[in-house]
């Protein structure tokens, strides 16, 4: 499983939401894209290459509830004395061949304007008929101290 990552704007938003009352998502979405995803981004750095609806994937992803059900965030834990955060486990049935690989696997916050928070770049996967992608997303908060 590749790490997930958080961009700028993923700090700079648990850091306002957290600390200075910021608006929280209401949701955040599972997006599969075809590029290299780097901390600066922004959604529409990269909105253009989302794996475009076809063969068992919608434009938009899935769904991840901003609450502590089965279809959200479910477990806050500690994880090798770090805090970490797991979401539900996103799946995507291949109904025939994709024609764009997937080369990073990003959360956007559902905000006014969608929000990059979150991202991992992995190994090339173009699936073929059939092949089930999933992904559970894994989050860990590093202590620095």
């Amino acid at each position: 499983m590749a790490t997930l990552y958080a961009t700028d704007a993923g700090h700079q938003d648990l850091f306002s939401v957290y600390f200075q009352g910021g608006t929280a998502p209401s949701a955040f979405a599972m997006r599969l894209v075809n590029d290299t995803v780097v901390g600066t981004d922004n959604w529409s750095d990269i909105s253009a290459n989302e794996i475009p609806s076809a063969n068992g994937y919608t434009t938009g992803g899935v769904t991840i509830n901003r609450d502590a059900t089965a279809s959200g965030w479910p477990t806050l834990a500690l994880d090798s004395a770090e805090m970490m955060i797991t979401g539900k486990k996103c799946t995507w049935t291949a109904s025939g061949n994709f024609a764009t690989p997937i080369t990073a696997v990003t959360i956007v916050a559902d905000k006014a304007v969608d929000q990059l928070i979150l991202y991992a770049n992995i190994t090339a996967q173009q699936p073929l008929t059939g092949e089930v992608i999933s992904w559970t997303p894994k989050y860990k908060l590093k202590k620095v101290c």
